[in-house]
This record gives C-alpha cells, structure tokens and sequence, in this order.
C-alpha cells in the first residue's frame, strides 16, 4: 500500500512538472516529465496511460530530433 502512495504521489509531482515545462515552453523537459508519468502509470497498473504517456514523449523528442531521448523512450517503451 505504501508503494502504491508514493507512486501516486510521483505522479501527481510529474504531472505538476509536465505542466511548468509546457508553461515555460520548454518542450524537452516536457517530453522528459512525460516520459517519466509513462513509466510511474506502468508500475501503477495504468497500461494503457503508461503507453499514451511515452507516444506523446516520444513524439516531442522526434520533434526536436533528439535521438538520444528517443531511444530511452524506446527503451522506456519496450520495458512497459
């Protein structure tokens, strides 16, 4: 039960970064935060947001052609 809070919580506390990085327009450390609520929704059972998560990460990371973030996203994605 307790892991089950903490996850809850890092959730909560990733969506809350996703948010600012979005505000301050700084797509890759949106993309970053993203992919972390990715991999929180996966150890939480939540499969389905798990993968929306990571799409949408990896998307901003092709945009920017970050081929180092895309393939952690991959990684993230294979491990999910």
């Amino acid at each position: 039960m307790v892991i089950q809070t903490e996850l809850e919580q890092a959730s909560e506390l990733a969506g809350e970064s996703a948010r600012i990085y979005e505000q301050l327009g700084d797509q890759e450390g949106m993309s970053t935060a993203l992919n972390l609520m990715g991999s929180i929704a996966y150890h939480r059972g939540r499969y389905d947001e798990a993968t929306a998560f990571i799409e949408q990460s990896l998307d901003a990371k092709r945009e920017l052609g970050d081929d180092w973030g895309v393939s952690v996203g991959l990684l993230t994605s294979a491990c999910s």
